[in-house]
């Protein structure tokens, strides 16, 4: 798991200043070399091509991803209802 200074530094890479809206459309590449760095740096705490399918969530995925299981179906989950 990433520690605070590295998940800090993730959260400013991605955020503007002066409330300014990034557009997601355009590479940030501060980020994805800082992300590459990390991946250098600590493999472990990044998924593999073979972890992928250990991956275990709560919620049934919306697409098809490889996984292990999921918890619940996501017509069970608790994010669908919409409050009457």
């Amino acid at each position: 798991m990433l520690n605070d200074l590295q998940k800090q530094k993730l959260q400013d890479l991605v955020s503007l200043p002066n409330g300014l809206v990034r557009d997601y459309g355009q590479p940030n590449e501060r980020l994805d070399m800082y992300i590459q760095q990390l991946k250098d740096t600590f493999p472990e705490h990044f998924h593999s091509t073979n972890t992928l399918k250990e991956r275990v969530f709560m919620d049934e995925p919306k697409s098809a991803v490889l996984c292990k299981r999921y918890v619940r179906k996501r017509s069970e989950s608790p994010i669908n209802i919409v409050p009457v």
